[in-house]
Formats: C-alpha cells, sequence, structure tokens
C-alpha cells in the first residue's frame, strides 16, 4: 500500500477534511498532520511542528506523495520546503477571492489582499494537481492566478449527512391539522449565501402559512435581523448556531431547503456544502440558478431553481413547492439518487484515487526515463574518453 501525508490546517471534524481523510486512508497508508484545536493558530503552530518534526527524523521523505486537505494555502509554502515530491493540494476555494471580493474584508492592495493573493498563486505553482469545487472554479483559478498549464482539477464537495428517516411525503395529509409550511436553512452568514433574500422573501409570505427557521452566525446575521425588523417580518426565527444533530432534527421537520441567493461573482462558481447536505438527506432544495450549479443539478429535475437575490421568485417556488408538494418530493427524491450516483462520498473517494495514481504513476515515468536517460549519458561519455585513448 502507498504511503501518502496528509496535512490539513482546518479541524479534522471539518466536513471537507474529514472527507477526504477518510477517503483518502481507504486507499493509502496515511501519516497524518492535524490538529483539532479550535483555535486556527494554535492548529497552524502544532502542524509546522509536526512537519519540522517528521522532516528533522527523514520520516516525511518516505512518503510518496503529501495531500494537504483544506485550508491549503497557509501552510503549503512550508510544506514545499520541506518536501521535495509530488504535492496534491486541496484549493477548494481562493483565499483572495473569498477576502477580497465576496467577504470584502480587505482591500485588493491591502498588505492581507495581497498575501491571499500570493498564496493562491503559490499553490497552484508548487502543487502538481490541485482540487477544487467546480469547473468555474478550475476557469477562475487558471485565468485570474495567471496559471493556465496549472493541473487543477474538479472535486464535489459531497456531504456526511444520512438520508433523513420518515420525509414528508405528502403536505396535505401529514398537515391537516397543522397547515404551516417549513422553510429551513443553515449556513455561516456569509455574502454568497445572500440570506437577506430569504428575508424580505419571508416577508412577502407573511399570509401563505410559511414558517422560517433559519440555524447560523457570521458575517451578515446582525444585518439580516436588523432587516427583519425593518420588514416587520414575523415568520422567521433566527435560532443561532446548532450542532449537526440539530440541523438533521429541524431538516426531519421541514418541507423544503434553502440553499444559495446570493448576486457576488463567487456565488456563481459554487456549489454550497448546505446543497450536497439537502440532496444527501433528501429533503426537497430551493437555491439559486448559476453556471456552477448547472454542472451537478438539472432544475426541476433534482432541485428547484430561482434566480439570484430575486425575493420575489423564491417566494414565487415556496408557493409553488407548498402547493406541489407531492412532486415537489419526487424532485427531491431524484436529488437524493444523483448524490448517491455522483457525489457521494465513495464516488469522491474514488475520484481522489484515480487522480493522484495517474500523477504518482506520471511522476514514475518521468523518473524511470530520467534514469534511463543519465545511464545512456553515462554510457555514451565512456564510449567517447575509449575512442581518445
Amino acid at each position: 500500500m502507498k504511503r501518502i501525508a496528509f496535512v490539513a490546517t482546518r479541524e479534522p471534524e471539518y466536513s471537507r477534511v474529514a472527507i477526504t481523510k477518510r477517503e483518502l486512508n481507504r486507499f493509502y497508508e496515511l501519516d497524518q498532520f492535524v490538529c483539532s484545536s479550535k483555535s486556527y493558530p494554535l492548529r497552524m503552530i502544532v502542524i509546522a511542528f509536526k512537519l519540522l518534526l517528521s522532516w528533522m527524523t527523514f520520516r516525511l521523505r518516505k512518503n510518496e506523495a503529501i495531500f494537504v486537505g483544506f485550508l491549503a494555502q497557509p501552510i503549503l509554502p512550508l510544506v514545499r520546503l520541506l518536501y521535495r515530491g509530488p504535492i496534491v493540494s486541496d484549493a477548494y476555494f481562493s483565499l483572495y477571492d473569498a477576502m477580497v471580493n465576496d467577504k470584502q474584508k480587505v482591500k485588493a492592495k491591502s498588505l492581507t489582499g495581497r498575501i491571499c493573493y500570493w498564496l493562491d498563486r503559490f499553490m497552484l505553482r508548487h502543487s502538481e494537481l490541485c482540487f477544487t469545487d467546480t469547473q468555474q472554479h478550475v476557469d477562475y483559478l487558471r485565468s485570474f492566478f495567471k496559471v493556465p498549464h496549472a493541473n487543477i482539477s474538479r472535486l464535489w464537495i459531497s456531504a456526511e449527512s444520512q438520508p433523513l428517516k420518515n420525509q414528508k411525503t405528502s403536505f396535505e395529509e401529514t398537515n391537516a391539522n397543522s397547515p404551516t409550511f417549513h422553510v429551513f436553512f443553515w449556513g455561516g452568514f456569509i455574502p454568497l449565501q445572500g440570506v437577506d433574500t430569504i428575508v424580505r422573501a419571508a416577508s412577502l409570505l407573511a399570509q401563505d402559512n410559511v414558517q422560517f427557521t433559519i440555524f447560523g452566525t457570521g458575517q451578515t446575521l446582525a444585518e439580516c435581523q436588523e432587516l427583519q425588523t425593518e420588514l416587520g417580518v414575523h415568520n422567521i426565527d433566527f435560532k443561532g448556531w446548532q450542532s449537526p444533530h440539530m440541523i438533521t432534527k429541524q431538516a426531519q421537520e421541514s418541507h423544503v431547503a434553502l440553499g444559495i441567493f446570493g448576486t457576488t461573482e463567487k456565488a456563481a462558481r459554487v456549489i454550497p456544502n448546505k446543497a450536497y447536505e439537502a440532496l444527501a438527506m433528501g429533503i426537497p432544495l430551493i437555491t439559486r440558478r448559476s453556471p456552477a450549479a448547472s454542472e451537478l443539478l438539472l432544475e426541476d429535475e433534482h432541485c428547484l431553481m430561482v434566480d439570484s437575490g430575486s425575493p420575489q421568485q423564491l417566494a414565487e417556488k415556496i408557493r409553488w413547492a407548498k402547493s406541489n408538494y407531492d412532486q415537489t418530493r419526487c424532485i427531491a427524491n431524484n436529488g437524493q439518487q444523483l448524490f448517491q450516483n455522483a457525489c457521494s462520498p465513495k464516488i469522491v473517494g474514488q475520484m481522489i484515487r484515480q487522480q493522484i495514481d495517474k500523477l504518482l504513476a506520471a511522476q514514475l515515468a518521468d523518473e524511470t526515463k530520467r534514469i534511463v536517460t543519465d545511464s545512456r549519458d553515462d554510457r555514451s561519455t565512456v564510449q567517447a574518453v575509449d575512442e581518445v585513448r
């Protein structure tokens, strides 16, 4: 069994990290460099120390490759300094794009903005293989960071979620005594999610017996709560951060789940975690139309879609789902089947293995070719010396 080092600066329990690590462990002997601390700086220090110790004891070089999981960019320069073999990195998304364009926390020309750009480009230039979540991101990374020949491959995000038990099958039958239609959103309140669109849609459904439950905290939460107050919206319940168990429980009690509706450029390049989770659980999904979403999902076959930033369309789509819930459930079943066939953790694991094995085979072929060439050159040199003599 091939031996590969696994490095990740996000918590090992984080979905993207947990899935890639577990699937790699199915096919390779893993030399793991992770840390479960909730403090990101402490995780970086611990992982850097582990890498340095492994390098000093010559353990690191025994690995045939290093897989640098999400978040790859900050640790990649140290990994490249210590290891000369093939590096596979999980780009997932661009640090620069997230911090400068989507969250707008720093300016493009600021020191932090420049560092984010450098880290993204360094990773793309110094990894033999990069993974990211959609072809839209593949094209963006190659173009924006001026690395047209970078080896970047699409890898679906997937999800850890399990199918729901006893999910609602008929709105009329299950709600004879309580006609409320339950809509569920969970997320980190980053701009690309467009939670303000959800709040505005809720205000348009105030008289339709539609109740919204929203889990999560983050950058735009206060803004969305202020909007709720401004519009006088009473059919939204913000419940803050909740555990994965509570997310599953709430999904069990809801009729539809919401994806993202943001209007940022990054929002058009991603299929969010929550979309995969909804597909995996089998709860009907409503999300925005985008080039990225169309890479995997067919509208009205796997999910329901609306234009980005349109509360009117979102409200109308929720009304349609409520009035046609049996058909909505059929769409959810199709989406769940798509998840199992195209982007379940096992399928994603196979995609990773194929790409890494292909990379290692190419590396071995190049090394063999170099050795043969060097051997021929040595024989030619000896022959030339003999002829001179």
